[in-house]
């Protein structure tokens, strides 16, 4: 369904429909601009396709895939925590919405 629905909308409005109705997208924090929550969902989004990537080479060592999903979850939090600063990053991580960095390096 997720796959007709975005084929449907433009990416713009596909990612208005994503931060509407994502759980994790919920959980921002209370003074986050629109424009910087939709950075944050980019971002996230991004960090996922990377993990995927890695997930899906074969030819990547174990031990080096891990090194790398690693990177990649260390990259995203810390571009969240940036744009979100020291207080909207305690928000977002204390609540649910950090868990995807979790999977990220897993």
């Amino acid at each position: 369904m997720k796959s007709s629905i975005q084929e449907l909308l433009s990416p713009e409005e596909y990612l208005a429909y994503e931060l509407r109705f994502s759980p994790t997208a919920k959980s921002k924090p209370p003074n986050l601009s629109v424009e910087d929550a939709k950075a944050a969902w980019q971002m996230r989004r991004e960090a996922e396709h990377k993990a995927r990537v890695l997930r899906a080479d074969s030819g990547l060592p174990a031990a080096k895939r891990e090194t790398a999903l690693a990177a990649v979850r260390q990259e995203a939090e810390a571009s969240i925590r940036d744009l979100y600063g020291d207080r909207g990053w305690r928000h977002y991580a204390g609540g649910s919405g950090a868990n995807w960095l979790d999977e990220i390096s897993h």
